[in-house]
């Protein structure tokens, strides 16, 4: 499957929620930017595996009916696949990921263009500069990362953003460090993103599901740094 897989689906998506406010919420966004993950995260085979339970961590998502509706809708509008229906809540769907023609949804297209040609030269002068923009008298933190890869650090710093963590003492930062350090850099990135979706004030060990997806992904092969039994 091609690199940029991600990206057609996603433009497919935002491309139909733009023509189509009246029937995509929020909830339909999380979802299938979620199974959009996984696929991802499993190299994006033709078909694969969900549960409920995971999907609604997946989407911050605490209603089973809610979920529920979200993915017949996502079948119904031809974003999901159905190819084998679970029995009950507790057992897996597996389902597939539509392809889709990038001629097939125009309008969102045209308005972004129409905005850019549009937008006075102020506002572009101005959105241009935000990026030169540096915060004052800030003294930066020195962390030990466990990993130095691009994708770790990145998980971090949306951990760090989340509104759960972004109060925390740097001491309690550097453990959580400490913590993750013992875990292989996958399984590390993944309880990051757990913590960030599920607004978690902790870091906690990942469930056999989700190890299994990571270890699909083969990112679980990087060594633990730290190898104390301390908890954080």
């Amino acid at each position: 499957m091609s690199k940029g897989r991600g990206y057609e689906l996603s433009g497919a998506w935002f491309s139909y929620a733009f023509e189509n406010p009246h029937k995509v919420t929020s909830n339909h966004t999380a979802l299938f930017l979620f199974l959009s993950e996984i696929n991802n995260r499993l190299g994006w085979s033709d078909i694969f595996q969900i549960t409920a339970s995971e999907c609604m961590n997946g989407m911050s998502c605490k209603s089973y009916n809610t979920y529920k509706k979200c993915l017949d809708n996502l079948i119904e509008w031809k974003f999901v696949e159905m190819v084998k229906k679970s029995v009950n809540q507790h057992q897996c769907n597996i389902i597939a990921l539509s392809k889709f023609d990038k001629a097939q949804y125009k309008a969102l297209d045209k308005a972004v263009n129409k905005a850019q040609y549009n937008a006075p030269p102020k506002a572009l002068e101005t959105f241009i500069n935000l990026e030169t923009i540096k915060p004052k008298n800030t003294v930066p933190e020195i962390f030990d990362f466990p990993y130095n890869s691009d994708s770790f650090k990145s998980a971090w710093d949306e951990l760090r953003g989340s509104p759960k963590w972004k109060k925390k003492k740097e001491s309690t930062l550097k453990n959580a460090l400490k913590k993750l350090g013992k875990y292989p850099e996958g399984v590390a990135i993944k309880m990051m993103e757990n913590a960030t979706v599920g607004e978690w004030q902790g870091l906690f060990d990942l469930n056999p599901y989700e190890m299994r997806i990571v270890e699909a992904t083969g990112t679980s092969a990087s060594q633990p740094k730290f190898k104390d039994d301390n908890n954080f």
